[in-house]
């Protein structure tokens, strides 16, 4: 699988883990689980609703959520 992420993605990521170095180990264990395995229930892959509906999402920290 490849992903490629926006601009706009990769300034908030950069700026995000400056403020939580975490993340970014949680990021890449959530893209490395969902490359092999995209419903993994630690995931919580589910649909959107409302305007959004057309996109899924995965949870990448309790408070974070990558959209697709």
């Amino acid at each position: 699988m490849r992903a490629s992420f926006s601009t706009s993605f990769n300034r908030a990521y950069s700026k995000l883990k400056k403020e939580q170095p975490s993340i970014e180990h949680d990021f890449e264990e959530a893209i490395v689980l969902f490359s092999s395995a995209p419903h993994h229930i630690s995931l919580r892959n589910h649909k959107l609703k409302g305007d959004m509906r057309q996109y899924r999402a995965i949870k990448i920290t309790t408070q974070i959520r990558a959209v697709f």
